[in-house]
């Protein structure tokens, strides 16, 4: 759990009081007491600590959580949108021109590298966050 909280630039206290909470329920518990987190529970901490440096608090964020599962359908809205502005290499991809997985998950790369795309995200955290939804979904889905 250290390790994750590290990682996450958060603490292992702040991960108790997740739990505690309900926000953030840990994948498994090993015998010893240790929280073993997953994928589904990282991506979903990641939209956790996202949401709090927009601003809102514990409660807002246990909101919108609950509300809407986003994060699995967030890609594919992206890639809708990507894909309807007329003239745009992501409408002339899906048209069956370029590759279109290559074009997806570069422009995931220019959201984290470029501080002005990573600051429509809310930094670098968020930009990645998107980079790696959309590498996922290409891997996935194109």
């Amino acid at each position: 759990m250290q390790q994750i909280a590290g990682i996450a630039g958060t603490t292992s206290r702040t991960l108790r009081h997740y739990d505690t909470i309900g926000l953030l329920k840990p994948s498994r518990t090993g015998g010893n007491g240790c929280r073993f987190y997953d994928m589904a529970a990282l991506v979903r901490l990641q939209r956790i600590l996202l949401l709090r440096d927009l601003g809102l608090g514990l409660p807002g964020i246990a909101g919108v959580l609950a509300s809407e599962p986003v994060a699995p359908r967030a890609p594919g809205g992206h890639l809708a949108w990507l894909t309807a502005i007329p003239g745009t290499p992501a409408a002339a991809s899906a048209a069956g021109g370029s590759d279109f997985t290559e074009y997806l998950t570069g422009l995931g790369e220019m959201y984290v590298a470029d501080p002005r795309f990573a600051a429509t995200y809310g930094g670098i955290a968020g930009a990645s966050f998107v980079r790696d939804a959309l590498r996922i979904h290409a891997a996935k889905q194109l």
